[in-house]
């Protein structure tokens, strides 16, 4: 179904279908607790089929520190969305969430990073929320999704 089209079983012929929107969410996206009803609106889109989101390695990592009630809810609702793993980023990563970088990718990470915080990574190092918007992008770009959402209006 990459090229838009799918065979009917019957005919054989085959028929245009529009291809379902892939949407990587940030870890502000979770909406536990069902409060933004954007969010709710595209929950309801995923119910339907008419998008899949998804969560980058970097989320999970994110909700290590989360606790309580709430961070207990969220767990539990980002455990139930498709995770895309990203590069390993040291001090960053998990290592059973990770995977190793190409050149290429380390290249383009680095870039991200200059884009995003007009400073190159290793003056990034007491930012660790910094560092992870930019894994969270990253990770988006190297699966080629088609939109990326975030409530974090600083610099995304």
């Amino acid at each position: 179904m990459t090229d838009g089209t799918m065979e009917d079983n019957q005919s054989g012929a085959k028929k245009k279908v529009a291809r379902v929107l892939i949407i990587t969410i940030d870890t502000n996206c979770i909406n536990a607790k069902q409060e933004i009803k954007e969010l709710n609106q595209l929950e309801e889109f995923a119910e339907k089929g008419q998008v899949q989101i998804v969560k980058t390695d970097v989320l999970d990592t994110e909700f290590i520190k989360y606790e309580g009630k709430k961070g207990e809810k969220s767990k539990v609702k980002a455990a139930e969305i498709p995770e895309d793993i990203g590069i390993g980023v040291l001090a960053h990563s998990r290592l059973d969430h990770t995977k190793l970088a190409s050149e290429e990718e380390a290249k383009q990470f680095n870039e991200i990073v200059e884009l995003l915080f007009d400073k190159p990574l290793y003056k990034l190092t007491n930012h660790s929320r910094l560092v992870r918007d930019a894994m969270h992008l990253h990770t988006h770009l190297i699966h080629q999704r088609d939109i990326f959402v975030s409530t974090d209006y600083t610099h995304i």
